[in-house]
């Protein structure tokens, strides 16, 4: 995203509303657990949950989902001064913002049968962990390969040599 932020940047939502929104929203849906995170050092907030797909009324499979959106540094200089302290607030609601609406247009196109719950989300799927141990997501795995030309789909393979 090249304008971070330029949709939510007025709202007077506070983050708690936001979590709580998104918490609700999950929750009517089906999650089965969210967990909120922000750091000033990873210079993120992130979001998880868990979601079972059921088939037939029996859960199939669960699904870890991660959500992040990228707020600004702030220099440890500017957490002294209030201007910059609420300048880098309106930033993390304008993001928990961002976050709710995205969840909110997924978890309705799936309601609605416009796509299944894995189209919605797959790029978020937690997919194990990298080489300091964090978790990696599908799209992090996979679309650097597919921007480097390292990674073609083809048809009717079984995707073995």
């Amino acid at each position: 995203m090249t304008s971070r932020g330029i949709a939510y940047r007025d709202t007077e939502v506070p983050t708690e509303r936001s979590q709580s929104h998104i918490r609700d929203l999950l929750y009517k849906y089906g999650a089965s657990g969210i967990q909120f995170t922000e750091s000033l050092f990873d210079q993120k907030i992130q979001m998880r949950f868990a979601y079972q797909v059921q088939e037939n009324g029996q859960a199939k499979v669960t699904y870890f989902v991660r959500i992040q959106a990228e707020v600004p540094e702030m220099p440890p200089q500017d957490r002294r001064t209030t201007a910059a302290m609420r300048k880098h607030d309106q930033i993390v609601r304008a993001g928990w913002r961002a976050i709710y609406w995205a969840l909110k247009s997924r978890m309705e196109s799936i309601d609605y049968g416009i796509e299944t719950f894995e189209e919605a989300f797959l790029a978020h799927f937690e997919a194990g962990v990298d080489d300091k141990g964090r978790s990696v997501t599908i799209g992090e795995r996979v679309i650097p390969r597919l921007r480097a030309g390292q990674l073609a789909l083809v048809e009717g393979t079984s995707g073995t040599k």
